[in-house]
């Protein structure tokens, strides 16, 4: 074989990604590829605190709505109440509830339509407005108008006649149980204890 031969012969490298020289990054390059890393990083950073405040902010939401169905002080009368089973379902059949409450320092002065829209923002204040007319709203067990000005010491109660969420009718499985610890399977569906809407259906 002359040298005419070798040059025209084609390469035995060609194609054979083995036989291909590697691709040497410069430091600029370097540098733009740590740049770009660390953009993405921070970039999932905020994603993720957003995420964080997202969910943080509906649980807030949540919990406001839970203490806005309730007064502080909650009496109820003996009731039998029975159970009802649909489609998995349980549940309570409706019942008259008495929700009770002490006025205040923060609503002192203020009036009483103020006071409920404000810090019970269950129903809207034409449901308050109403329902202190018609007297299922009381201060001291008589009807006040409501422009009436709260005053220290002022017993508040409403009673309402209370339709609960079904919860599931799934039984309750006891997976271990000893002197120290007991474990149960319970759906999530029913809460742990009186809470917001809940108060039969736990």
């Amino acid at each position: 074989m002359d040298e005419t031969d070798q040059q025209n012969e084609p390469s035995t490298n060609q194609g054979d990604p083995s036989k291909v020289a590697p691709i040497l990054l410069d430091e600029n390059s370097i540098k733009k590829q740590n740049a770009d890393e660390k953009k993405e990083a921070k970039k999932r950073s905020r994603e993720e605190r957003k995420a964080f405040n997202r969910e943080q902010k509906k649980q807030r939401k949540m919990k406001k709505q839970e203490e806005a169905e309730t007064f502080d002080v909650i009496q109820e009368s003996d009731l039998s109440l029975g159970y009802q089973f649909h489609q998995g379902l349980r549940f309570v059949q409706p019942y008259y509830f008495q929700f009770e409450a002490w006025a205040k320092r923060r609503w002192l002065g203020k009036t009483f339509i103020e006071v409920l829209t404000q810090e019970f923002k269950a129903h809207p204040p034409e449901y308050y407005k109403l329902a202190v007319e018609d007297g299922r709203i009381l201060v001291n067990g008589n009807k006040v108008s409501p422009d009436w000005i709260v005053k220290d010491s002022s017993h508040i109660t409403h009673r309402i006649h209370r339709h609960e969420p079904p919860v599931s009718a799934k039984e309750i499985e006891i997976l271990h149980h000893d002197d120290s610890v007991i474990v149960i399977d319970k759906p999530s569906s029913i809460p742990i204890h009186p809470c917001g809407r809940y108060r039969q259906n736990t």
